[in-house]
């Protein structure tokens, strides 16, 4: 730091004596000096005015940045909110029908076309058109200067001087207004015009030397000060460029607040003189609406508008405009920018009369209405209306408009060998017909494969016609489809048992307490629910989606009924789904098509490339299908088999209406598809096909899991083969007895002890009775997932899942064989007593538990020498209390097969009241 300033004082030493040193050789290298010392100065003085112009600007872009990450932030707030309210009316909707009025109304929001907006919808034109305007005024320091610009302290002049002696420099106007040029002398040029100080300084110089020629510019301007009120939103006191205007001090405070004038701002100046300026001129017409700039101390004044009038219909802008007085129709229009195309020349003005209805006025280009404060002028458009032709969409050589001929058939327009394109989807088409004795729209659906069925379509007025694409079906079998039929279905369910849930509890066994309990608790989980549906839509939205999307299922989420919606994510979580695609613009412009393709899709599984859900309609050949599902084989290599029927008929044509799914398998390979069946209370119930290595929760996430009433641990897992091995056991059982009850008659016990008799002959009807259920007790709780307990299923397997149970049964030797409400803390001879105790011929060695997950076990061996016991009751279980056994020869028989007819019978029961 030391060696800097030592530095520093040397250099000034020596222009010192170098300056003594000249001036004592030569007055002129003396005088250059001293200017190149005056414009090192007049350099600071630059350098000091330009860092004041930027900090007036970051002021500004302060102020102007808050305001915009307010209005971000607004913004972003209300795109949620409407995210999470269409989330939530979609689920009102499910939870009762009346409720579905909200979204059929969103729907018919979303079909109108973005012009057609409600008087409500409109805004006050330029209140909002600040937000956006440049932070800093550099661009107005940037435009030419006009003659007519005031001139003053602050502005910094270049002057140009071309002669004998050239020179050019920069010279700020002082305090006094005056301009010091060092050659020449001082000019006063305060409060000129530019154009005016630009003679009286070429004059000023020239008659200083002969011959001089001068240009004059500027080169910095002159910050001012101005008072900014009314309507804005950060009223005050700026430093603004002195080549601002109205328009840019607006900007600057950070835009408008209220209801504002653009019509009818006032500028007082510092001398009491007052301007009105109509920024309509700039903002809409590209005028300039004054022919001066702002001054140091002027007053700007925004005041609230008074005269309002409502522009709206098929104009290019609609919005509230002010009027002037004796301002008409025609001058509105011009403001909205003009009539878009098929405008109708008659408008109509309504306005409010003085018992406060509107009454209607008629108005035209040529005969315009003057306007009045809360007229309401609506500009009509043409009906477009196409009633004597047809309209073709989507994948078809030549979509658009066309008349129809005498010949009404779709055939004379769509010609099958020069029509179709590439991507054309050939086993449906639909068509959208008028019926004008319902006054609504019905759908028909055909094929482009069988040409007979074709050539004979008729065609009438107003038929819509659409074709589908390649791309349209992927989009049926993709990611972004599937994830949202499986969000939509959960959100059904939980939405439902939020309000629908009962425990299955004995009203008698709770008390009031009990009952208030369970009430705030179901109340409590409806509220959760509710709260959290915002968050389930910022987190669905955070997934990528294109406007499409959003569109297509806006739509689709307005036809969804509970049946439909199970039907096609039944189809949709057949497989699993391998394209990537959003929507299609098909889609998304018509918004009954999805659905409508929807319902007319078949499932096709095999040995196939591509297995999914196909569009299907009218008679179609079968083999055309093929085609599409497969491209790396022949037809005539595999097996078709149609509804999981296999049949020889490879070759015909059947309705559509009569197909479900198809099933294409190699010839060398397994014939069926391979299938299992979900009751009771799955999420979606019903048969789903299966994959090699598809395990029990592979299939419950297929069915989009439980309801919130289901009970995993007592659900019922049957297998087909193991039917058998029961029927065999039984069998073999039923064979034992009869050898066991001729010996008994053979040999006369039974005369001595009869009631033997009834113990075996009520065993037999058991084992006559009783139906095989081919149960396999294992663990079928979600928590199994990647483990070995998660069983790989084979064709046939079969899942019951029970609803939740509060009970216990008890049967049996017991005085009174009855269920009983399940207590945790309650054990097994709780229930007993409770059921009145045993009898005296009762087994007490031999009581023994089957509960609802199929484990059976022995009350008595389940406890080791006054341990704790191995096993534990459940909720649902069933207690059977058995007859003392004679020691007649086999009745050990009986007493080991009893508890497996038992615990069949409890199957078949239960898997009764599932299905019931």
């Amino acid at each position: 730091m030391q060696s800097h300033k030592l530095i520093s004082l040397s250099v000034l030493v020596t222009i010192f004596v170098l300056t003594n040193h000249l001036h004592a050789q030569s007055p002129e290298i003396q005088k250059s000096l001293e200017r190149a010392l005056g414009t090192s100065s007049q350099a600071r003085m630059n350098q000091s005015l330009q860092e004041e112009r930027e900090v007036v600007n970051i002021d500004n872009s302060v102020k102007q940045y808050d305001e915009l990450d307010r209005l971000v932030e607004e913004q972003k707030y209300l795109e949620r909110q409407i995210e999470a309210r269409k989330e939530l009316a979609t689920k009102l909707c499910f939870l009762d029908d009346k409720a579905c009025y909200l979204i059929d109304n969103y729907s018919k929001f979303k079909s109108q076309e973005s012009s057609e907006l409600l008087l409500d919808d409109l805004e006050l034109f330029g209140k909002d058109l600040f937000t956006g305007y440049p932070l800093n005024f550099d661009v107005v320091d940037n435009t030419p200067v006009p003659d007519f610009y005031i001139l003053g302290y602050g502005d910094v002049l270049t002057v140009n001087v071309l002669g004998p002696k050239p020179s050019l420099d920069f010279y700020p106007i002082g305090r006094d207004g005056t301009l010091n040029l060092p050659e020449f002398g001082s000019i006063y040029i305060q409060n000129l015009t530019f154009k005016e100080a630009q003679e009286k300084i070429s004059n000023f110089i020239s008659s200083k030397g002969i011959g001089a020629d001068v240009q004059i510019s500027i080169k910095k301007l002159k910050n001012i000060t101005v008072n900014v009120g009314g309507s804005t939103r950060y009223p005050g006191t700026y430093k603004i460029s002195s080549q601002s205007s109205a328009l840019n001090v607006i900007a600057a405070v950070g835009g408008l607040v209220g209801n504002p004038s653009l019509r009818n701002v006032k500028i007082t100046s510092a001398d009491g003189s007052v301007v009105y300026e109509d920024l309509y001129d700039s903002l809409i017409f590209g005028t300039a609406s004054g022919t001066t700039y702002l001054k140091s101390g002027d007053i700007i004044n925004i005041p609230p508008a008074e005269n309002f009038v409502y522009l709206l219909g098929n104009v290019n802008r609609q919005a509230i405009y002010e009027f002037k007085e004796g301002e008409t129709t025609s001058d509105l229009v011009k403001m909205g920018l003009g009539f878009k195309p098929n405008t109708d020349d008659f408008m109509v003005v309504k306005r409010l009369n003085e018992l406060g209805s509107y009454v209607s006025l008629m108005a035209t280009s040529s005969n315009p209405v003057k306007l009045k404060k809360g007229d309401i002028l609506e500009v009509n458009q043409y009906e477009n209306r196409f009633v004597d032709g047809i309209e073709i969409y989507g994948a078809i050589r030549r979509p658009g408009k066309y008349q129809l001929s005498n010949d009404a058939k779709l055939s004379s327009i769509i010609s099958l060998e020069n029509d179709l394109i590439e991507s054309t989807y050939l086993p449906i088409f639909v068509v959208q017909r008028f019926n004008p004795l319902s006054n609504n729209w019905k759908y028909k659906f055909y094929n482009l494969m069988n040409r007979n069925e074709f050539n004979e379509i008729n065609i009438l007025p107003k038929d819509r016609i659409f074709f589908l694409s390649k791309n349209d079906i992927n989009f049926l079998n993709s990611f972004q489809l599937a994830n949202f039929l499986k969000s939509a279905s959960q959100n059904y369910f939980q939405a439902r048992n939020s309000v629908y849930d009962n425990f299955n509890s004995e009203p008698a066994s709770m008390d009031s307490k009990e009952e208030n309990s369970n009430t705030i608790s179901s109340l409590k989980i409806i509220n959760e629910r509710i709260t959290n549906l915002e968050s389930e839509v910022a987190i669905s939205s955070s997934q990528q989606k294109t406007s499409n999307d959003v569109i297509c299922f806006d739509n689709l989420s307005a036809t969804l009924t509970q049946n439909f919606l199970k039907e096609i994510y039944q189809k949709t979580s057949s497989f699993l789904p391998k394209n990537n695609s959003s929507c299609t613009d098909l889609f998304s412009k018509h918004s009954f098509l999805l659905a409508a393709v929807l319902q007319n899709t078949k499932v096709v599984f095999g040995d196939v490339d591509s297995p999914g859900i196909y569009p299907v309609g009218g008679k179609v050949f079968i083999n055309g299908i093929f085609d599409y599902v497969h491209a790396s084989g022949d037809y005539e290599d595999f097996n078709l088999s149609i509804n999981n029927v296999i049949t020889n008929q490879k070759n015909a044509i059947i309705d559509s209406s009569n197909l479900s799914f198809l099933t294409f398998n190699k010839v060398n390979q397994d014939q069926l598809s391979r299938f299992v069946h979900l009751s009771g209370e799955f999420v979606n119930p019903g048969t789903y096909p299966i994959f090699d290595g598809d395990t029990v929760t592979d299939i419950y996430e297929r069915a989009g899991g439980f309801k919130e009433t289901a009970f995993p641990s007592g659900a019922i897992f049957t297998r087909e083969y193991l039917k058998q091995e029961e029927e065999n056991t039984l069998k073999l059982f039923r064979n034992n007895l009869s050898d066991i009850l001729t010996n008994a008659i053979s040999n006369g016990y039974l005369q001595q002890n009869p009631t033997d008799l009834m113990v075996l002959m009520d065993v037999m009807a058991q084992a006559n009775s009783v139906a095989v259920s081919g149960r396999l007790v294992t663990d079928l709780r979600p928590s199994i997932k990647n483990s070995s307990k998660d069983l790989t299923l084979l064709d046939g397997d079969m899942i019951f899942m029970p609803r939740k149970t509060n009970t216990i049964n008890v049967s049996g030797q017991v005085l009174n064989p009855t269920s009983l409400v399940y207590s945790p803390d309650s054990k097994p001879y709780d229930y007993i007593n409770s059921a009145g105790g045993l009898k005296d011929g009762a087994d007490k060695s031999s009581i023994y538990v089957i509960n609802p997950n199929g484990e059976t076990f022995n009350l008595r061996a389940s406890r080791s020498l006054g341990f704790k016991a191995k096993h534990s009751i459940m909720p649902g279980a069933t207690i059977i209390v058995p007859r003392k056994a004679r020691n007649l020869d086999g009745l050990g028989l009986v007493e080991r097969i009893a508890p497996t007819i038992a615990s069949l019978s409890v199957t078949a029961a239960s898997i009764a009241a599932i299905q019931d």
